[in-house]
């Protein structure tokens, strides 16, 4: 049985900023972000350590940022606006 083919670095990568997008001003938690973007990909084509990757790129970039919630001690994903600006670029 053939293995079903996995997202690509560059397609997980927009797929975290087109999420952040989505609620600008907002911050999702690691497994909130995981499970956004999993739901725009074929089942099984992207696992949550590889999307985790791709939002830690966009975090070097500066395309995203992170900040640890105070109530629940959990980091949370922002897009910046200069992510905003990478996303209307497309």
């Amino acid at each position: 049985m053939a293995e079903k083919p996995k997202a690509k670095d560059g397609t997980l990568r927009a797929l975290v900023r087109e999420v952040l997008a989505m609620a600008p001003g907002y911050g999702l938690t690691d497994e909130m972000l995981c499970r956004a973007v999993r739901e725009l990909l074929p089942v099984n084509s992207a696992d949550d350590s590889a999307i985790l990757t791709a939002a830690e790129w966009n975090l070097g970039k500066d395309f995203v940022s992170t900040a640890e919630n105070e109530d629940t001690d959990e980091r949370e994903w922002r897009i910046t606006h200069h992510g905003l600006a990478k996303q209307s670029l497309k």
